[in-house]
């Protein structure tokens, strides 16, 4: 679907349009089957109009471009028409609320607020063509508001198992109350079903992002593939080097040099790398530049981004393992704690990005790496007047960004997605 949308070149306004037609299509069927009065499935063909447009507004009106993360739009579709189906099928079963897996996976794979959104818009839906209790709803409405708030923990194994206790456990505590903590009233077969389906919703969510992730990855990997096959990179697995620091103060209480000490290029740390490789050290002081600039964008600290960017190759002034002896120099030197992290996390075998500085830094070495390849390789081309298409610049930051996200890499920086779009946006205009 996503490919005949891109080749028929929809926009998403387009694409919202044709939904809501087609879900109006979808009302008047089964409506029809039904034995539904005309004047209910208007009712029905308007709430669903009117709760799409108020979905496509938050998209439009925030700018976030999310139909430019991968399969974003058959995930829309596809949650859209399953979680609004499933509603009509168990309309009569309101103990049985699967529909809200759409919303939930939304919340997991793009956007907590547009999930959160989604899960409000067919509880609504639910809870009028089922003519559900306030009660009822009022209950639906907060366990579909507390799974979409752990969405991002039903993505990995480890948080799986606790998640859905939390969600259970609230989950009975609600039930409880509805029923004057009356045990043998609550635990009925229609609160076990509800928990079934909480407990399914959690499942399901965990299932398709698994399948997600390794479809993007793959997708991720075929394009580097093919753009290192172009540029003839021997070993693609340079853009997995990443940068990353903790955001802290700007003094330390342990005695160690302050960030705006370090930054001097004069710091006899700094002397040693540039006697060491000039190559390196233009290469580490560019990063460091850029990572500011774009920290500013934002409004992260550009003193830690721009530190990052200086100091995150430090420990090759003492061999191949230089991550180890990058902090064994900067304990030596006594670095802020910042630089410390950095050089600790900026190979993605250690740890993510546990801050917006952290992420820009990771984010400006990738693109700089391969924006390097791509000027050797036009260059060649032109030469040589080879035949073959160029590989341009906004091609590898639209590449970097997907994998970065695709791969979870940004999970634990802080970024909003507001956040990743300016910093988007910033890369791309950088040249």
């Amino acid at each position: 679907m996503r490919n005949i949308l891109s080749k028929i070149g929809l926009s998403m306004k387009t694409m919202w349009v044709i939904l809501g037609l087609l879900s109006a299509i979808m009302m008047v069927a089964l409506g029809y089957l039904e034995g539904t009065t005309p004047i209910d499935i208007l009712k029905l063909c308007i709430l669903i109009l009117v709760l799409l447009s108020i979905t496509a507004f938050y998209v439009h009106s925030f700018n976030l471009k999310l139909d430019g993360l991968p399969y974003f739009r058959n995930f829309i579709i596809a949650c859209y028409f399953i979680s609004f189906l499933i509603a009509m099928l168990t309309r009569n079963n309101d103990e049985i609320h699967l529909w809200m897996v759409g919303g939930i996976i939304i919340a997991a794979l793009f956007d907590m607020h547009l999930g959160l959104i989604f899960t409000y818009n067919v509880t609504f839906f639910a809870g009028f063509i089922g003519q559900i209790s306030i009660e009822i709803l009022v209950y639906l409405l907060i366990v579909g508001t507390l799974m979409c708030l752990l969405s991002d923990s039903m993505k990995k194994v480890n948080t799986l198992s606790i998640t859905m206790i939390i969600v259970l456990s609230i989950q009975v505590t609600l039930l409880l109350i509805m029923n004057n903590f009356m045990l043998w009233d609550t635990m009925n077969i229609d609160a076990v079903l509800s928990l079934l389906s909480s407990a399914g919703v959690i499942g399901i969510t965990y299932g398709v992002h698994y399948i997600y992730e390794k479809w993007t990855e793959e997708k991720d990997k075929g394009n580097l593939d093919e753009i290192a096959a172009t540029l003839e990179i021997p070993n693609i697995d340079l853009l997995d080097e990443g940068l990353l620091n903790k955001a802290v103060q700007l003094t330390d209480e342990d005695g160690n040099h302050t960030l705006e000490e370090v930054l001097q290029l004069d710091f006899p740390l700094l002397d040693k790398l540039k006697d060491y490789s000039d190559k390196i050290y233009n290469q580490s002081i560019q990063i460091g530049e850029i990572s500011a600039v774009a920290a500013k964008t934002i409004h992260a600290n550009e003193a830690i981004a721009k530190a990052g960017g200086y100091y995150h190759q430090i420990g090759r002034l003492e061999g191949k393992q230089y991550v180890e002896e990058g902090i064994k120099l900067a304990e030596a030197y006594h670095l802020p704690q910042a630089i410390s992290d950095i050089i600790r996390q900026h190979n993605m075998n250690y740890e993510k990005p546990q801050s917006p500085e952290a992420a820009i830094v990771m984010l400006t070495i990738s693109i700089m790496s391969m924006k390097e390849y791509i000027i050797q390789m036009n260059k060649k081309i032109a030469e040589q007047s080879q035949q073959g298409e160029t590989i341009s610049y906004g091609k590898i930051v639209n590449n970097v960004f997907q994998m970065r996200l695709a791969k979870g890499s940004l999970d634990q920086s802080g970024l909003s997605v507001k956040e990743y779009n300016v910093l988007k946006n910033f890369y791309l205009h950088m040249e």
